[in-house]
């Protein structure tokens, strides 16, 4: 019997180890990201061929789709003076690090493009947080796979931001629930 309770304590450990190494980080982009860009549009990305992934775990590089320019078109461009209000906003927003739920974006999703040509495109799906976060090269090709947002909440600011082309006062700002780290505002 001492036997059974001691490799079922094992069994425990073991078992705790594998399911928690599987939880992604939560990163902040890198400022290579919120420097230098041109342009913040809210675009609409017709791709009827977007794929979702069984599972996050898997590298799926591989599996990623480029950017097909002619299948976008442009909403809204946020205001230039705005451009570095929303980069500070974005270096505020919290995303799971490499984790792949989709091969590419669909619907409107927001676009930064660089001086250089290269671009970011930044998506979530409604009511939930998974959604494709990744640069691509000024012709389309994937440059980088970051991941999808921790929280819909820091997206939908974004969005509004464009949307509206102004700086939400205090009062405009949504508080309560959870935020990106996890801990309630």
């Amino acid at each position: 019997m001492k036997k059974y309770k001691i490799l079922l304590v094992l069994l425990i450990i073991v078992l705790s180890f594998i399911l928690s190494s599987c939880d992604p980080g939560n990163i902040k982009l890198k400022n290579d990201y919120l420097m230098n860009i041109e342009k913040v549009e809210l675009i609409h990305y017709d791709n009827n061929d977007q794929k979702e992934f069984g599972s996050w775990v898997p590298n799926h590089k591989k599996d990623l789709v480029a950017f097909v320019n002619e299948k976008a078109s442009v909403l809204k461009t946020l205001d230039n003076d705005l451009i570095l209000y929303f980069s500070e906003q974005l270096s505020q927003s919290v995303f799971l690090e490499t984790y792949y739920c989709f091969d590419s974006p669909k619907g409107d999703c927001i676009r930064i493009t660089y001086k250089n040509g290269d671009f970011m495109i930044l998506w979530c799906v409604e009511k939930s947080y998974a959604g494709y976060v990744g640069t691509y090269t000024s012709d389309g090709a994937v440059k980088d796979f970051i991941g999808s947002f921790c929280n819909r909440r820091d997206y939908s600011a974004l969005v509004d931001l464009i949307l509206t082309d102004n700086i939400p006062t205090t009062s405009e700002i949504p508080t309560g629930g959870k935020t990106g780290d996890g801990s309630l505002s």
